[in-house]
């Protein structure tokens, strides 16, 4: 059995006063250029992680259904693929350009880490792993699961391991790290309710955007910047950002609904987009 550490933590809750409900790119300040990303041929693409380079990785559905991770690079696509995998999501790079994500096999779901073009299978559960994020120190986010309704969080160094669960939290899930070691993610309450996460300095931060029915923290600058996902009461996707305890709504032109998964120390954020034709696009903003 692997090691294991419970985190001890304080809990304390992110309460919001201030908060902007704007439409459009001008929401999220001196962003102001912004990129479609699709992977040539796919029926879907989603960009989960960017580094500081401005690499991006993320995964494409083809029309066949099959699902890949890829990597892009100065406009040029790279697919990311576990060998013998049913199917790979590359969801976090670091500035050395190592990849973490999640594949399936018929034993179940991976971790993985792409290091120097070689692949390393992570496990830290009995049924599945997934990794989400990776900094600069080689620290890991993600979670795992012992039971097919459990998830835990945890961050990871190699084979070594940290459990980091929300304080009585029915489910948690890590999703972005940054230099520091600062943390954000989900988490499930008694009810069932979703709302997003913060770890800084091992105290607990509780993370629900104004009104939303969900809310999902998935990305921390060194500034402590927080992007994430909301849901409204029609179980409709936005995106956020969060700064000096104010937030800022983004919507895509013209999209039905937007993700944004992740962002750079510089500020640049990765996402993704579904159209007014059901389709759904990756999408940069710098």
């Amino acid at each position: 059995m692997k090691r294991c550490f419970q985190a001890a933590a304080l809990l304390v809750v992110i309460s919001v006063c201030a908060f902007s409900q704007n439409s459009g790119f001008s929401t999220l300040g001196t962003l102001t250029n912004f990129t479609t990303i699709d992977y040539p041929g796919a029926s879907a693409t989603m960009a989960f992680g960017i580094n500081h380079q401005g690499q991006i990785v993320g995964s494409y559905t083809n029309p066949d259904g099959s699902v890949h991770g890829f990597e892009y690079d100065n406009g040029a696509f790279t697919s990311v693929d576990v060998p013998t995998a049913g199917y790979t999501s590359a969801d976090g790079i670091n500035d050395y350009g190592s990849i973490v994500g999640y594949f399936n096999d018929d034993s179940g779901q991976h971790g993985f880490l792409l290091r120097n073009g070689v692949y390393v299978q992570l496990d830290y559960g009995s049924l599945n792993t997934l990794l989400n994020g990776i900094n600069n120190s080689g620290a890991m986010v993600g979670f795992f699961s012992d039971s097919a309704t459990v998830l835990q969080g945890v961050m990871a160094r190699g084979r070594g391991e940290q459990v980091i669960n929300y304080p009585n939290a029915k489910r948690t899930v890590l999703i972005g790290i940054n230099g520091g070691g600062d943390i954000v993610g989900d988490y499930f309450d008694v009810n069932n309710t979703v709302h997003g996460l913060s770890y800084e300095s091992r105290v607990f931060g509780s993370i629900d955007y104004p009104d939303a029915n969900e809310t999902i923290a998935t990305g921390i600058t060194p500034k402590r910047v927080i992007v994430g996902i909301w849901v409204d009461s029609n179980n409709v996707d936005h995106g956020f950002q969060l700064s000096n305890a104010s937030f800022r709504n983004f919507d895509f032109t013209g999209a039905s609904s937007t993700d944004i998964n992740g962002i750079n120390d510089l500020g640049s954020i990765v996402g993704d987009y579904t159209d007014s034709s059901g389709m759904m696009h990756g999408f940069l903003g710098q």
